[in-house]
């Protein structure tokens, strides 16, 4: 196998992984249930109605095992839905 071969062979490798990636990415879909479910769940444990922002958002990381973009988009998804109040820096449960 010549240079060109090897580069060809692992650039289609490349691409496939972007591929699957991409279509496992976009099969994600977090329902509103489970979103308020974790939700409860995160409060629950803190113990409180309120907490930073920035706790809130390690905490749903974790809770999704995703990524901070993942984990803000959330925020604003549970935000939009009404399960929480973002003011400023804190997030506020809304039981």
């Amino acid at each position: 196998m010549n240079q060109t071969s090897i580069i060809v062979i692992i650039l289609a490798i490349v691409v496939a992984i972007v591929v699957v990636n991409y279509l496992n990415n976009r099969r994600k879909h977090h329902s509103p249930e489970n979103l308020k479910q974790k939700i409860d769940q995160i409060f629950a444990k803190a113990n409180s109605d309120t907490m930073s922002k920035k706790q809130f958002l390690l905490l749903l990381k974790n809770a999704y095992s995703g990524t901070h973009k993942e984990a803000t988009y959330l925020l604003g998804q549970a935000r939009e839905a009404g399960f929480i109040m973002v003011e400023e820096n804190q997030v506020r449960w809304v039981k």
